[in-house]
């Protein structure tokens, strides 16, 4: 640089000098000098110029510094004040429902205790519904941190769960888990503990078996469900993400069985969650094990409330955040099943009767007897059974009368014969007995603790009773009484409960064409009627001071006289009783009279009748229901309901 300095001031001298060779006037001192200040100027001013610029850069430099500096202070505090709208958690209720080849129902509620930027301790409440198992409500409490740099969340819990299966026995259990959750990967992990009666009687599974001699053996087997401890575990990624709205994938597994009675059991199971947006996720559960077989539904779940977030765009921290408050994964019940089978024999014997059977027989099952009366005079023994086949068309002809002994059942092949759930023989059509009785004499006399079932009862006379209860705790169950011929009358009395009985109880029962009342007691104590009827004949049921009734499902229908007559009865409790068309003169299809006292009548029918449907007279504390009573067509139109000449349904 300082070489191309000289080099312009020799030319310039060169130039000088030609001038002057030119001009004698030129002064060279003169010149120089003005080309010495020149320079220096020239100097001056670049040094000038580059210091300013200098000058310049380090303001510019400084200023920027001061803005960076500036904007750092104020991202600061814009993330702390972010931070902190974060740190505010709030209460979430969750519905969900579910329906695949099972449905669901669920409310879940989760409330924070305790909570700060990234850790929260709560309390959740949890409904369900399950047609598996039917219903479910649990309480817990939980934790769960953002840690690992702000990179996952970690939690663990503990519920009280109580449950009830799909036998609908009702368990307590307990459950605790860990569970680990992430942009892009997820881990849980539960532990069942049921506590208190984890075992419960579900049903007889015992398979038929044929009697032996007069003997019924087999293996009684029963079936059992227990609630077992169990465990499962799942893990899953993110497998497709659009904006904030992730698709996550699960497979998991699962065993119960420790240590119980039951299988031991292990199972796989997929789960996938669709989040639509801040309310609704989609998901759809598979589950199979051996057990219980292949289960799936489809789902939606409604999300009110929960993690508080920004309207800006959310940073990977705050997705995480927001999932500080999804529901807990975990199943609920685990149940299995065994059988527990033993070995029993029937501590009485059964003699067998058949009317079509190789005359000489024993009356055991290989050899039955011919007749009733055979088998009645070896059966002596309380719980000894009298079995009476069916034999086709073939009916039973008794001339005169059978008594049972104390403790005896007469059993017809109309109802099976079992025993501690063994099913021996099989119900099929009932046997036919036809009584030819004397005058006064009845076809059945029932002493104590017998029982009558499963017959059909015919008679030939229209004297006697089909069947005389003369002893305490007589059952009769699935019998049918009636005429030998149709269109004729049978028996003075279809059942005649004679005054010093007590605790009889008669149901599932069918009597017709009876030639006085269907059935009848004067002073007996006790009387429960169930699911029966009583038609076509003189008068359908009449009592006579009886102390202690019961009548639950009773038609008494097209009767001659009343369909049901109370006369001085105490405490009858009479519930969906249908007593219509019966049409003799003056007659009422519920007759209550005399000194009856406490009577109670719900859920009753009485049309049609020739006099008034319910007809009372006398007596004190008579309830009726008026609002379950039908009455209608009665007394050719007149009052239907009746009391102490008081029309009280017109």
């Amino acid at each position: 640089m300082k070489f191309k300095k000289n080099t312009v001031t020799m030319m310039s001298l060169l130039a000088m000098s030609m001038v002057v060779a030119d001009d004698q006037s030129f002064n060279p001192s003169s010149w120089i000098q003005q080309q010495k200040t020149s320079i220096i100027s020239d100097n001056e001013k670049k040094l000038t110029d580059a210091g300013q610029q200098r000058l310049s850069n380090l303001k510019s430099g400084a200023q920027n510094d001061a803005n960076n500096l500036l904007s750092s202070s104020d991202d600061d505090k814009v993330e702390q004040t972010h931070y902190q709208s974060l740190a505010e958690f709030n209460s979430r209720l969750m519905l969900g429902v579910q329906s695949g080849n099972y449905t669901t129902g669920a409310l879940d509620f989760m409330y924070p205790i305790l909570n700060s930027s990234n850790s929260l301790f709560y309390v959740n409440a949890l409904g369900n519904y399950n047609s598996l198992n039917p219903y479910q409500a649990s309480l817990g409490f939980g934790y769960r941190s953002i840690a690992g740099y702000d990179h996952f969340i970690w939690g663990l819990y503990g519920f009280y769960d109580f449950l009830q299966s799909k036998n609908k026995h009702n368990y307590n259990q307990a459950t605790g888990g860990v569970e680990f959750m992430s942009e892009n990967i997820d881990f849980h992990m539960n532990a069942y503990f049921p506590f208190g009666p984890t075992e419960h009687f579900v049903r007889d599974i015992s398979e038929p078996a044929l009697p032996i001699g007069h003997s019924l053996e087999g293996l009684d087997t029963d079936l059992f469900e227990d609630a077992e401890k169990g465990m499962d575990t799942e893990i899953g990624t993110t497998v497709w993400r659009n904006a904030y709205h992730p698709l996550r994938a699960y497979i998991g597994y699962y065993h119960y069985g420790f240590g119980g009675q039951g299988a031991s059991i292990n199972g796989a199971s997929s789960r996938l969650e669709q989040v639509i947006n801040t309310y609704f996720r989609i998901n759809a559960n598979y589950r199979y094990d051996a057990e219980n077989k292949n289960q799936w539904v489809v789902g939606l779940q409604l999300f009110l409330g929960g993690v508080k977030q920004t309207t800006v765009n959310l940073n990977s921290f705050e997705q995480l955040r927001g999932r500080m408050m999804d529901p807990v994964q975990r199943y609920g019940l685990f149940t299995s099943e065994h059988s527990v089978s033993t070995y029993v024999t029937a501590p009485f014997d059964v003699y067998y009767v058949k009317a079509t059977a190789v005359a000489g027989g024993d009356g055991t099952y290989e050899h039955p007897y011919q007749s009733v009366a055979q088998a009645l005079q070896q059966a002596t023994n309380p719980g000894d059974v009298v079995y009476i086949y069916s034999v086709g068309n073939n009916t039973y002809t008794i001339n005169g009368g059978l008594t049972p002994a104390t403790g005896v059942t007469v059993q017809g092949s109309g109802v099976a014969l079992t025993y501690n759930g063994i099913t021996f023989l099989p119900a099929i059509a009932a046997p036919t007995l036809s009584f030819n009785t004397a005058s006064g004499a009845s076809g059945f006399t029932l002493v104590d603790n017998t029982q009558l079932m499963g017959i059909n009862i015919v008679g030939t006379t229209t004297t006697g009773n089909a069947i005389l209860v003369q002893g305490n705790n007589v059952t009769i169950q699935n019998v049918s009484i009636g005429p030998a011929v149709a269109g004729q009358q049978a028996f003075n009395f279809g059942i005649n409960i004679d005054g010093q009985s007590s605790n009889t109880t008669i149901n599932n029962f069918a009597i017709q064409s009876i030639y006085n009342s269907a059935i009848y007691s004067g002073g007996a104590s006790n009387i429960n009627l169930t699911n029966g009827s009583v038609t076509n004949s003189n008068v359908g049921v009449t009592f006579i001071q009886v102390n202690g009734l019961t009548m639950n499902n009773i038609q008494a229908n097209n009767n001659s006289g009343n369909g049901v007559t109370l006369y001085g009865v105490q405490n009858a409790t009479l519930t969906n009783i249908t007593a219509n068309g019966n049409t003799g003169f003056g007659s009422n299809g519920i007759n209550i009279t005399g000194a009856s006292s406490d009577i109670s009548l719900n859920n009753i029918t009485v049309d049609d009748n020739s006099g008034p449907g319910i007809n009372i007279m006398g007596g004190t504390n008579i309830e009726l229901n008026l609002g379950s009573i039908h009455a209608s067509g009665n007394y050719n139109g007149g009052c239907q309901v009746v009391q102490n000449g008081n029309c009280l349904i017109d």
